[in-house]
């Protein structure tokens, strides 16, 4: 790699079917993957519209060496397009939500249940549009803007958390993952009620059809059918009861399985719980045994869980391509090295992956006490044939 490659430091990993967006902390907002929301590319020549979004290359990827196991690696050098227009982003399934420089909250992808906020029957796809707030939001318009610190999206809906504790969403919430709305479905952003407590709220997570939060104590509550939380049955924010006397440190909720870390260093899951409901264990959860002193657990239906000691493990469920398969089929989780040999053998750091689907990205966090993602070698366990280019990342470009 050369020593005088620039330096990214990345603010934000999203990640949605087949695609992936980094935003950097200069905001710059970066994609890679397939093009589902049918972007113009500044590459292919096509003529377009002033107003329209677009792509242009951005890096350059430099590979050395293909590697055991389907793994790669990938340094990253900037191009030398420059933007600074982004603050946050959210991935959904097939759709993105954004917050621009100058306070705006736009949004692209597919709209059918209103998850982009963009009005009924109103279309997101080909660039990015305006997003609406209902009229209920328009005096606190201009603050909740200012205030938002987290975007988060699942398949169907957009959940947006601001500084005081304020939540907003849009779309479906026919399984109530967005909790008791009008209709149960709203094309523009709404208000939503907040979990019952005192305790300011310090994150956000959208599964496939259910939500989940946690605040500034580690109390974890969550919203949405039993049928889509896979824990209880929420209609409205609800209060898991396990983590009272054990508060979470750290939550991955994904599709419909959740991952939590206490305080107390444990791991509950409900990962392949029993769904019986004379037989399941409370709130469905369980304590995950087959790894000692697990630090994070990172997936979407495939899972790799990384160790204080950095040794990863991969999920038995995995359809990754290219991997090795599991030493016996009664296995649930196995050592990887795959991935291990690519990430530096010394020094203090922390391994973050994201998952697009069909293939994965993986980071090195520094050692800084912002803990922001830098510069580093990534990339890919691909995970299937893909007919898009996962070799370089694009700018996205507001016209």
């Amino acid at each position: 790699m050369s020593t005088n490659q620039p330096q990214i430091v990345i603010k934000e990993v999203s990640t949605g079917k087949d695609y992936m967006t980094l935003l950097t902390m200069d905001g710059r907002l970066l994609f890679m993957g397939q093009n589902t929301f049918a972007l113009g590319s500044v590459l292919s020549g096509e003529k377009l519209p002033d107003y329209v979004t677009c792509l242009e290359e951005a890096c350059v990827k430099v590979v050395s060496g293909r590697g055991d196991n389907g793994v790669g690696e990938t340094f990253l050098e900037l191009g030398k397009k420059e933007t600074r227009n982004f603050l946050h982003v959210g991935s959904g399934m097939y759709f993105m939500v954004v917050l621009t420089s100058d306070y705006r909250l736009i949004s692209s992808g597919s709209n059918e249940c209103g998850q982009t906020g963009v009005g009924q029957n109103a279309s997101s796809m080909g660039g990015f549009s305006e997003c609406v707030f209902n009229k209920d939001l328009q005096d606190s318009k201009n603050e909740i803007l200012r205030g938002i610190v987290k975007i988060a999206c699942g398949y169907q809906h957009c959940m947006i958390l601001t500084r005081d504790g304020t939540m907003i969403g849009t779309g479906c919430s026919y399984q109530r993952q967005l909790g008791p709305i009008e209709n149960d479905i709203s094309y523009e952003f709404t208000k939503l009620v907040s979990p019952e407590t005192t305790t300011p709220i310090v994150d956000i997570q959208c599964g496939y059809f259910s939500s989940s939060c946690i605040d500034a104590n580690g109390m974890v509550y969550v919203v949405g059918q039993e049928s889509y939380t896979r824990l209880v049955a929420a209609e409205k924010w609800t209060k898991l009861q396990t983590f009272i006397y054990d508060p979470v440190q750290y939550m991955t909720m994904s599709c419909s399985n959740s991952f939590f870390r206490t305080t107390s260093g444990l791991v509950y899951h409900n990962w392949g719980s029993n769904d019986d409901n004379e037989n399941k264990p409370f709130e469905n959860l369980q304590k995950l045994s087959e790894i000692p002193n697990v630090e994070y657990i990172f997936g979407k239906e495939n899972f790799l869980a990384v160790t204080e000691s950095k040794d990863i493990y991969l999920s038995t469920n995995s359809s990754c391509s290219g991997i090795i398969k599991p030493p016996t089929s009664d296995t649930r989780w196995f050592e990887y090295n795959g991935l291990k040999q690519h990430i530096p053998k010394n020094g203090r750091y922390q391994l973050f992956i994201a998952d697009a689907f069909s293939f994965y990205m993986y980071f090195i966090l520094s050692s800084n006490k912002e803990g922001h993602l830098k510069d580093n070698l990534k990339i890919t366990l691909q995970k299937g044939q893909t007919d898009f280019e996962k070799n370089y990342f694009m700018d996205i470009i507001i016209k």
